[in-house]
């Protein structure tokens, strides 16, 4: 055993502070774990903060509500069946509409 003695100790840490992470660390906050977000760089965001924080998740209800028609297939053809097995990308883009309506 290590006789290491902290100033803080935190429920949940977050390692980076791009769009994934930040996420991880609300949702613990709001489970009411005390959190932290670590960031190696001077600026917050990660690469989301190089995407613009734009996503792009297919057949998603803000989509929907502008009346744009969308779909999983569509996405999956839309890069030429390059994002890998089709029942992969289907799990990714279903689990990433539920994120999102979280």
């Amino acid at each position: 055993m290590s006789n290491l003695e902290f100033d803080e100790t935190f429920d949940f840490i977050s390692v980076g502070s791009g769009g994934g992470s930040m996420c991880s660390a609300l949702l613990m906050r709001r489970l009411g774990k005390s959190v932290v977000v670590l960031e190696k760089t001077g600026l917050i965001g990660g690469t989301t903060s190089r995407s613009g924080g734009v996503m792009w998740i297919p057949n998603n209800r803000f989509m929907k509500e502008e009346g744009v028609e969308d779909s999983y297939e569509k996405s999956h053809d839309l890069h030429g069946g390059n994002r890998g097995p089709v029942d992969r990308c289907a799990g990714y883009d279903a689990s990433q509409t539920q994120s999102l309506r979280y």
